[in-house]
């Protein structure tokens, strides 16, 4: 499994020549006017699932393309981040269950294409941490295999501190 450790104090993810990448992305993405937000309202979560599944099914690279996403769950998980552009509207989404000191990457995707949506992700990664930090949790696990994930996936899971892990639950 691919596991993220978020750190106590979330200002050390982005130390490091590792990270070098990530913090030019962060500064991009200030000033290309990308903002985020904490999505608590139902209503809106419902909205924005719909918009999920439209982008899932048009989704111009195949492989990403899904003519039926499962998404209805994600309404009732506890964590919802969305980036906006400068206009206001919706380009990315992030939802995570959060379990104690654990966290599942449910939902890391993009709405739509471009430049800014790929700044983004970078800056949802690092919003993602700090958000995961203040709540305690202290890894983030990405339930895809490995394997399973295309190549400039991987190569961004990298850039950003992910790990193969084994992953052994107790009770």
């Amino acid at each position: 499994m691919d596991v993220l450790p978020i750190p106590v104090d979330s200002d050390e993810y982005i130390v490091g020549a590792s990270r070098q990448t990530l913090r030019r992305k962060l500064r991009a993405a200030e000033k290309a006017g990308i903002t985020w937000r904490v999505e608590t309202s139902p209503e809106a979560r419902a909205y924005l699932v719909k918009s999920f599944v439209e982008s899932e099914r048009s989704h111009p690279i195949a492989r990403y393309r899904s003519d039926a996403p499962e998404l209805a769950d994600l309404v009732d998980y506890g964590l919802w981040l969305v980036a906006e552009s400068r206009d206001g509207d919706p380009i990315f989404a992030a939802v995570i269950p959060i379990a104690g000191t654990c966290g599942l990457l449910r939902y890391f995707r993009t709405i739509g294409n471009g430049e800014h949506q790929s700044l983004a992700r970078y800056l949802m990664s690092k919003v993602l941490v700090d958000e995961l930090s203040r709540r305690g949790v202290r890894y983030l696990i990405n339930s895809n295999a490995p394997w399973d994930l295309p190549s400039g996936l991987r190569h961004f899971q990298r850039m950003t501190g992910w790990r193969l892990a084994r992953v052994r639950v107790t009770s």
